[in-house]
This record gives structure tokens, C-alpha cells and sequence, in this order.
């Protein structure tokens, strides 16, 4: 996912919280620096959120992001992780 579509996606996230009179605290904030500081790519942080999420935001973010959803799902399904006729790339 690009930059422009993480940027989007903060955006709508920011804009749902403010309709439901719901603001960000510095806390929050800070930690989203800190998050950001490692790299991760944009999906696994989608993955990471389903993992955390309610599940009221779980449901939002499976219709967000189904492919990353059905992903998770799949990879959680599976011993190791690994989904047949993988590897693990060495890692």
C-alpha cells in the first residue's frame, strides 16, 4: 500500500473519531511515532489492529481490508503460519 493510501486511511480513521466526538490523545499520538520507527509495512499494521481490534473495529477493518483480513485469518489457521507449499524464505 502506498504512503497516499496510509495517509487516506489515517485521514478516515481521524474523521470517524471526530464524528463520534472522539479525540486522539498526545499518548496515542506518541505511540503511532513510535510504531512508525520500526518500518513495519502498511499490511502488517492492518494485521496488527485486527489482532488488537473489538469487535465492533475488527468488523470495520475486515471491510476495510478483506484481503489482509482473509490473510490473517488464513496464517492464524495454520501451524507456524505457514500456508501450504510455503517456506519460510530463510527467515
Amino acid at each position: 500500500m502506498t504512503s497516499k493510501a496510509f495517509k487516506d486511511a489515517v485521514h478516515y480513521a481521524n474523521e470517524q473519531m471526530l464524528q463520534r466526538g472522539q479525540k486522539t490523545s498526545i499518548h496515542v499520538y506518541r505511540e503511532s511515532m513510535e510504531v512508525t520507527k520500526h518500518g513495519f509495512s502498511f499490511e502488517a499494521l492492518i494485521m496488527a489492529a485486527i489482532r488488537k481490534a473489538d469487535f465492533h473495529n475488527t468488523r470495520k477493518l475486515k471491510v476495510a481490508w478483506p484481503d489482509v483480513y482473509a490473510e490473517l485469518y488464513k496464517r492464524h489457521s495454520s501451524p507456524g503460519g505457514f500456508i501450504e507449499g510455503e517456506d519460510d524464505g530463510g527467515e
